[in-house]
């Protein structure tokens, strides 16, 4: 009967220090693959849908690098021809640029965060904050996925504006 114990003690102890290692093991490769990790990335970034007469759609099959940039020109694209349909009317010269950040979230709609413009264009153009706002209200994407799933993103923009 001694001898049962003791070999269960010996056959113990050698598989929970195997569990020790395994969990060490497992510990140090998610630790690594935390860190390999860039959150701030995502796979796919947003893209237009079919058939917005505002935005052209992306090809969802082009490099990763090529659909950021096209999602870039075409969201700068659109903007331009909607923000040209708000015809404001100013007896000053414009040259001004405004800084926008701007979030899509995981539904693909777009919020404006906050607008930096500086105080000569906020006189000389007062609804532009308001109109801004109320057109990306307007807007909606596919949003940018992550391991899957749809997920917000933040943006930055700078729309000039300029008139003559």
């Amino acid at each position: 009967m001694r001898v049962v114990v003791i070999v269960l003690e010996v056959l113990l102890l050698m598989t929970s220090c195997q569990f020790i290692d395994r969990e060490k093991l497992l510990d140090d490769r998610l630790n690594t693959l935390r860190d390999e990790i860039n959150f701030n990335d995502v796979e796919h970034y947003p893209n237009f849908r079919d058939g917005d007469p505002n935005f052209v759609r992306c090809n969802p099959l082009a490099e990763k690098s090529e659909r950021l940039v096209c999602f870039q020109h075409n969201f700068s694209a659109g903007l331009q021809s909607l923000i040209q349909g708000f015809n404001y009317v100013t007896n000053k010269d414009i040259d001004e640029s405004v800084k926008l950040i701007i979030t899509i979230d995981n539904n693909g709609f777009i919020t404006l965060l906050d607008y930096r413009a500086s105080d000569d264009l906020v006189r000389k153009l007062p609804k532009v904050e308001k109109d801004l706002r109320e057109l990306f209200e307007s807007i909606s994407v596919i949003p940018a996925t992550k391991f899957g799933e749809q997920v917000s993103v933040r943006c930055s923009m700078q729309i000039d504006f300029e008139t003559k």
